[in-house]
């Protein structure tokens, strides 16, 4: 693929692996009015004040690929760093901790938010690996043309039921957050993403005018002209 930046990121030297494609073009540049999201957002001291370590989870889209990121004090860890997830227990609550591959053990509190984008389906996830997902939900649709897409709640204590707002990153420097995956991976599922939205472009039918116009609630004879002797109903 060939990319368009005004930044470098970890993966871009494997265009000398795989060279450039021109017609997979891969455009990171932002518009002057994006806020720029410069780090992920650490765990409250409020969390760590009652579980100990932890962590806040994102989730990072490389193409379809699904990613969880886990934001600690001390690092970014990700699904490929994980050990083991552990069912653990404060009081009587029950969350959810993950021992990742370095020995590091943190908390996520954000298992129990009831209001949380992923609760549905975290409470019945045992191991919070990499998987594939389209993104024809309601949520990820209108990102569908963004080939690298990180979701996130700015404020780690969010959504609540009276603000279940969500926050994304297009397109964003993932060595400026800290995060660093495989940059095989990063390449070959932005680039099978970028062939994907081409592909579907270019198979999208086109809509025939005499369609467009039935479509409208006309008819072929009688549309948009305007009314004139002989053109009767």
């Amino acid at each position: 693929m060939k990319i368009i930046s005004k930044f470098k990121d970890f993966y871009d030297h494997k265009v000398a692996k795989y060279g450039i494609d021109p017609v997979l073009v891969f455009d990171r540049r932002h518009p002057s009015y994006a806020e720029i999201l410069h780090s992920l957002p650490k765990p409250p001291a409020e969390w760590e004040k009652e579980y100990g370590a932890c962590a806040v989870v994102s989730e990072l889209y490389i193409g379809n690929l699904r990613v969880y990121l886990f934001a600690t004090d001390e690092k970014v860890y990700t699904s490929y760093d994980i050990g083991q997830v552990l069912g653990k227990k404060s009081g009587h609550f029950a969350f959810q901790a993950i021992r990742f591959q370095d020995g590091a053990e943190y908390a996520l509190p954000q298992y129990g938010n009831y209001y949380w984008f992923w609760y549905n389906e975290i409470k019945n996830t045992t191991d919070f690996q990499a998987t594939r997902r389209n993104r024809d939900g309601i949520i990820l649709k209108p990102y569908r043309d963004i080939p690298l897409l990180l979701v996130y709640y700015a404020d780690p204590n969010s959504p609540t039921r009276m603000s279940p707002k969500r926050d994304f990153a297009e397109n964003p420097q993932l060595s400026a957050l800290g995060i660093y995956i495989d940059p095989d991976i990063v390449w070959q599922n932005i680039c099978e993403y970028l062939s994907q939205l081409k592909s579907e472009s270019e198979t999208s039918p086109s809509v025939p005018d005499k369609a467009k116009i039935g479509n409208k609630g006309f008819d072929e004879k009688y549309s948009f002209r305007p009314k004139m002797k002989g053109n009767k109903p």
